[in-house]
């Protein structure tokens, strides 16, 4: 018996109760996470390449240069909230169902996870198929950016006449820096994308 488990005996006949209420406080978060999740998404499919079409227009060079660092931010941002929805619905079903039904199949939690059922085996299909979509959408914006980036950095750079000599090193060793940068983040993100609730979250 682990340490939770533990403590959870320790309220006694309030142990329902309790449970109960962190299932409630759970549930909400998950509603909060899945509309900011969705928010943010939307707006980074939108607004990342509206922002560096301003950058281009208004000749806002350093929305223009550091545009793949707001695509990885908002890409990380994506995973961080998968992965506390899949952390909330991990605590849920290894501690409130597994305590309700005290069985190894009941809920809803269960319920995704099943995989006895052949034509059953993906039910997290959908799910994770869309969100990864919207990670490969971001790495196709990042690799456009870092290209934007390139050349927006070599043309700066050459109108500084102490620097343009340089330039071609300059915008090489930018670029170099946000491929690095991107296969950093496509390692982790391939490595920590939440696919489930596995226990103990052990889908990641």
């Amino acid at each position: 018996m682990s340490a939770s488990e533990k403590a959870l005996e320790s309220f006694g006949p309030h142990t329902d109760d309790f449970l109960l209420a962190e299932y409630k406080a759970l549930r909400a978060e998950i509603l909060a996470l899945e509309e900011r999740g969705t928010n943010i998404q939307i707006a980074g499919l939108t607004g990342i390449p509206t922002l560096l079409a301003a950058g281009e227009y208004f000749r806002f060079s350093f929305l223009i240069i550091f545009g793949p660092v707001i695509i990885l931010v908002a890409s990380m941002m994506v995973i961080f909230i998968q992965d506390s929805i899949m952390r909330n619905g991990a605590y849920i079903k290894d501690r409130v169902e597994s305590h309700f039904f005290n069985t190894a199949r009941g809920g809803w939690e269960h319920f995704l996870e099943e995989h006895e059922e052949p034509k059953h085996e993906n039910r997290r299909a959908v799910e994770k198929h869309t969100r990864m979509s919207v990670v490969v959408a971001f790495a196709f914006y990042y690799m456009g950016a870092t290209a934007l980036a390139y050349t927006q950095t070599l043309a700066t750079t050459i109108t500084y006449a102490q620097y343009s000599r340089y330039a071609h090193h300059i915008a090489l060793s930018l670029a170099l820096i946000y491929a690095i940068a991107f296969c950093w983040t496509t390692s982790f993100i391939l490595k920590n994308f939440p696919k489930g609730t596995g226990s103990p979250h052990k889908n990641h």
